[in-house]
């Protein structure tokens, strides 16, 4: 595990480190019956800037 902190955008800093990971895991919290089809805008962002494969869980 690598810690990391940094002071920038959740998205920015998620993207940048996944450079260096073969996976990043976003947590979802899917709030209320159409949460649990969308995702939060952290969680797009780093789906769509991330250098590395992405997964999405939920509690």
């Amino acid at each position: 595990m690598i810690e990391d902190v940094q002071r920038a955008h959740p998205v920015d800093a998620l993207a940048s480190v996944s450079a260096m990971a073969d996976l990043v895991v976003m947590g979802s919290q899917g709030r209320g019956a159409i949460g649990t089809v969308m995702l939060g805008s952290v969680t797009l962002g780093v789906l769509h800037h991330a250098r590395s494969s992405v997964a999405v869980v939920r509690p």
